[in-house]
């Protein structure tokens, strides 16, 4: 079994609100998502976090549809061969 680490987060009334509905709506727990959440994020390219951030003006959606059409392109060639 992988190590686990434990952290504290804060989030606003709103964020809590929005987690208790994912998970609801999942059937997952709270730490399971913000464990994904956190992974996913971490292995996103710079200009992606930024986005997410709202650090940079570019629109994250668009970031990320980019990079998931790049992925699937990958994936194709990679079935092809």
């Amino acid at each position: 079994m992988a190590k686990r680490v434990i952290m504290r987060a804060e989030l606003t009334p709103q964020a809590k609100i929005g987690l208790e509905k994912i998970c609801a709506a999942r059937g997952m727990t709270q730490l399971s998502v913000m464990s994904r959440l956190i992974l996913w994020f971490a292995r996103q390219e710079g200009r992606v976090q930024h986005a997410v951030l709202g650090n940079i003006d570019e629109d994250a959606s668009k970031l990320l549809l980019e990079d998931l059409i790049k992925r699937l392109q990958k994936a194709a060639k990679d079935a092809d061969n």
